[in-house]
């Protein structure tokens, strides 16, 4: 499924994935204009069983907006 855009929330701009069952599973953000290809989103993961969220990891271990939304789906989390 292609990822969404939204609304910008305050000064930044929200991206969002699902997997086929519709469950949210990135959610990115970034300044608004950012593009999807460069380096500057805060990107985190959400884990499920079953169709229960049971915890949100980040992209690369931590907070910082250093990571590339078009590589979501390859990025370490922790």
């Amino acid at each position: 499924m292609k990822p969404q855009a939204v609304e910008p929330q305050a000064s930044y701009t929200m991206l969002f994935d699902y997997d086929g069952s519709g469950n949210l599973i990135y959610l990115g953000r970034a300044g608004i204009g950012s593009l999807t290809g460069n380096p500057v989103w805060q990107i985190k993961k959400l884990n499920y069983s079953g169709s229960n969220m049971t915890s949100i990891q980040w992209a690369g271990g931590n907070e910082s907006f250093t990571n590339i939304w078009d590589n979501r789906a390859s990025l370490s989390y922790s």
